[in-house]
């Protein structure tokens, strides 16, 4: 698995959960491309756009068509995007190399890592993008001062039997519409709890006379 996959149990949900509708998807720091691939997974025909600046990952970051794949540092990257005339339809995701003394193991895993500085000047660019950001690094103090006015969201994750507090910060509201919906819910329980309140509403409706069936459909759409 590439280093810092976030296609684990309980994050690659809470993620989704957090990604209202857009035209365009974006990860900064593909690596494996995780999160795309889901959205590739369930709606194929999706733009995703997938940057890292090292190399090696390109063959990782074939997801076929209406995928885009460039090899640039970020800052470079999303300058790309700044005369961009329909920005407002991109979602952008962040997963940059997390600062080593936030790691459990505190080492080295990439071939291009960042340093402190690295992370301060990305940090500084991004609080002035004019986009919709989603983030996520273990909770530090350097990344809560930067992002302070951000929406967050924690949660916990198992690396080789050690645990990372995390955050994923984000800089719109809460969505109420989600570009995939299947992962809504707080965790498994919640969306468990969510997809059987559902099957028993489409039966119940299923079960409505056509007329019936139609008027209260129709009433759902005007909510």
């Amino acid at each position: 698995m590439y280093p810092g996959n976030k296609k684990i149990e309980g994050v690659y949900q809470k993620i989704i959960s957090l990604i209202p509708p857009c035209k365009y998807f974006v990860e900064g720091f593909a690596g494996s491309a995780s999160i795309s691939r889901i959205i590739k997974k369930h709606i194929p025909a999706h733009i995703v756009i997938l940057n890292d600046i090292d190399y090696t990952t390109h063959g990782l970051l074939s997801l076929g068509a209406d995928s885009y794949i460039c090899h640039y540092d970020i800052i470079t990257f999303l300058r790309l995007f700044l005369s961009m005339p329909d920005l407002s339809k991109c979602i952008f995701f962040f997963d940059p190399p997390y600062l080593h003394s936030t790691r459990p193991s505190n080492t080295a895993i990439y071939n291009y890592e960042m340093s402190i500085e690295s992370h301060s000047s990305f940090l500084s660019f991004i609080l002035d993008f004019p986009a919709r950001c989603i983030l996520i690094h273990p909770t530090c103090e350097m990344y809560d001062d930067f992002l302070s006015h951000w929406n967050k969201s924690n949660l916990s994750i198992r690396y080789h039997n050690k645990t990372s507090l995390e955050t994923i910060y984000y800089n719109f509201p809460h969505p109420t519409n989600l570009l995939i919906d299947q992962f809504t819910g707080k965790n498994f329980t919640d969306r468990q709890r969510i997809k059987r309140k559902a099957a028993r509403i489409v039966k119940k409706i299923s079960s409505l006379p056509p007329l019936e069936r139609s008027y209260i459909l129709n009433k759902i759409k005007t909510l």
